[in-house]
């Protein structure tokens, strides 16, 4: 009498968890390297807001400067806590801050908000103009345009992100327009 087999050995599952096992693993960095990539789109976006944003408000307020700047944020026991005005040293790392200058003195008091944008803690975000000068503001005129303390109006905001042991580094052209767009792409 021949007895027949119902189910799977615990070899043949054994066989079967690892090779799932290697796919996976092997599938961890592709799945690393596109959240990267996302958050990366998701930041550009956030940035390409900010920047139209400022700009319509720059237009409906007609007389008034509006400010762009990186965001420094007070920090108590290692968490950031709140805005408190404009990174001084050009590195535009914990978000990006937008505002009306009413009172002309090109400093950011509480009232002038009208954009914040903050970064998640893992990216580096620094712009440059063409000479490679650090710019830590850009002033948005009445009529929309885009410039900064050196009269450029084209700069380059470059993105570093580490994550998961990856590290991905990408660099942006702005223009006077507010046109964003990757360097490298055509038509960049």
């Amino acid at each position: 009498m021949v007895k027949s087999s119902l189910g799977y050995s615990l070899y043949e599952l054994l066989i079967v968890l690892a090779i799932m096992a290697i796919l996976m693993s092997l599938s961890v960095p592709i799945i690393y390297a596109f959240v990267l990539k996302y958050n990366e789109q998701i930041e550009v976006l956030q940035l390409k807001t900010v920047i139209k944003y400022a700009q319509h408000e720059a237009l409906r307020l007609g007389g008034h400067k509006i400010i762009i700047c990186g965001a420094e944020y007070a920090t108590s026991a290692g968490v950031n806590t709140y805005l408190t005005n404009c990174a001084t040293s050009g590195k535009w790392n914990e978000g990006i801050l937008a505002y009306v200058d009413y009172t002309n003195n090109s400093a950011y008091n509480s009232g002038e908000k009208i954009k914040v944008l903050r970064f998640d803690n893992t990216i580096e975000l620094s712009l440059n103009n063409l000479a490679t000068q650090v710019i830590s503001q850009l002033f948005i005129s009445s009529n929309g345009l885009i410039s900064d303390e050196y009269g450029d109006d084209e700069w380059i905001f470059s993105f570093s992100q580490t994550k998961f042991g990856l590290v991905r580094k990408t660099q942006f052209k702005l223009n006077s327009y507010g046109y964003v767009c990757q360097l490298g792409e055509s038509g960049c």
